[in-house]
């Protein structure tokens, strides 16, 4: 099929006052070109230098006559606003194809995407898909306390892991030490991966001209392979931890769902000098949500008949905020659907900010409902009280709690009204949750191996 090189120039609605993605129907015009080059209309093309102030780009289309090349860019949502307009369009012949062959191959038989990076994708896809199923399939399944299991031994008098034969936790094996480490083990794990994000992208911000506004921002980086795999590991241990009450049980499970979608679904962005734009956002974005809602719905189906087989056993409160939170994950379920099916522009454009703040949300709800600790299961000699805060000198983590969200707050504002960037609202308080998940999870060891009174 012949290829044309494409210029693109300003149109009527073009806003000189403005850099090329803060143009009017960025996303739409973007998410129209993702299409256009998972189809292999588009080999390759960008913004370009020019003598003439108008040019905006130079692209390489397969087309079989300029009159469809045109009316395909017909089609372009800047087209139709007269944002840009094709500009020029000149036949080119490809002799030279790096990217595909080598010198000399036949124009005709190129593909404009290697076959290696293609391999690769389907592979990481399918790894994805069986992580989650993985993850969904804990979620769904009843998950066991370890923590408070080991301190209801403690209080019949016994070590760690004895008196299990009273049944106390039904299904329990007599020795739990195993879940005891296992628990420690994903505490710790959630501390590594927010480390680890961490740890990549301030590497990549203290380099040249990379002070990007968000840390979302960073997936277009270097740091994007940690930022992925950070977020889905957040996502399995928040969906795998137990909380220690029924509020921290709840939010750790929609909030490791959201860590999954701020994963998948990037923000837009790529124009920084240590950015690389990705070109086939839509494509990957449409993968893999489709995995997660494969997986989801299997998951979701799972809950509700364990749910139903053990509605009896369960408190009457309980089992009412499991219902609650069965239905909260299929509508979440069904909205994703929607939006990635009929509405994928808009969901490149917003659904990233909307799990960003959720994620974020579910984080410090988090660490409040820890905060504002019930005594289900209170450690020996702490004077805890029904609806009380925890003894300050025994819980530190009740003052780390209370102040994420008394700075989040104030960062919040300040981010809002542009004295800072979101990327300084983000760090700290993924630094004071780290913190607070820290404290809390030595504060659980020290209370777990404190001898009992008789």
């Amino acid at each position: 099929m012949p290829v044309f090189a494409v210029t693109t120039a300003k149109d009527a609605n073009w806003d000189h006052a403005r850099d090329i993605r803060q143009q009017p129907f960025f996303e739409q015009h973007a998410a129209f070109a993702d299409e256009l080059v998972e189809r292999g209309v588009i080999i390759i093309g960008g913004p370009v230098a020019s003598e003439d102030e108008d040019d905006i780009a130079l692209l390489a289309v397969e087309a079989t006559d300029e009159d469809s090349l045109r009316s395909i860019f017909g089609a372009d949502p800047w087209t139709v606003h007269r944002v840009f307009r094709i500009k020029a369009v000149r036949e080119w012949t490809l002799w030279l194809n790096g990217r595909s062959g080598k010198a000399g191959d036949n124009p005709q038989s190129a593909k404009p995407v290697a076959l290696l990076p293609k391999c690769e994708r389907i592979v990481l896809n399918l790894f994805e898909l069986v992580l989650m199923l993985i993850t969904q399939f804990v979620l769904a399944s009843p998950k066991a306390p370890c923590y408070p299991l080991d301190k209801s031994a403690v209080a019949y008098g016994g070590k760690r892991g004895d008196r299990m034969a009273d049944k106390t936790v039904p299904g329990v094996r007599p020795d739990a030490s195993y879940q005891v480490r296992s628990y420690r083990y994903l505490r710790i794990g959630i501390v590594g991966l927010l480390v680890a994000i961490g740890s990549a992208v301030i590497y990549q911000r203290v380099q040249p001209n990379c002070s990007l506004s968000s840390v979302s921002a960073y997936y277009y980086t270097p740091a994007r392979s940690v930022f992925v795999a950070g977020l889905v590991g957040l996502g399995v241990c928040m969906l795998a931890l137990r909380g220690l009450n029924l509020a921290e049980d709840i939010f750790l499970n929609i909030g490791g769902i959201f860590a999954f979608l701020v994963a998948f679904v990037p923000t837009g962005g790529g124009s920084g000098p240590c950015q690389d734009p990705d070109t086939r956002v839509s494509a990957s974005v449409h993968d893999n949500i489709t995995a997660l809602l494969i997986v989801g719905i299997v998951a979701i189906a799972l809950s509700f008949i364990l749910l139903g087989i053990g509605w009896n056993g369960l408190e009457k409160t309980h089992r009412w905020w499991a219902l609650g939170e069965g239905i909260f994950a299929l509508a979440l379920w069904a909205a994703t659907l929607i939006v990635t099916t009929f509405y994928l522009s808009w969901a490149l454009s917003y659904v990233h900010y909307i799990s960003a703040i959720s994620l974020a949300v579910c984080i410090i709800a988090v660490a409040g409902a820890n905060a504002y600790r019930h005594d289900e299961a209170p450690a020996r000699g702490s004077r805890l009280r029904t609806g009380m805060l925890s003894d300050p000198a025994k819980f530190l983590y009740t003052w780390i709690a209370a102040g994420m969200l008394v700075i989040s707050l104030a960062l919040l504002v300040l981010a809002v009204t542009s004295v800072i960037t979101v990327y300084w609202v983000e760090i700290p308080v993924a630094a004071m949750f780290a913190i607070f998940w820290t404290a809390q999870t030595i504060q659980l060891e020290v209370e777990s191996a404190a001898p009992a009174a008789r």
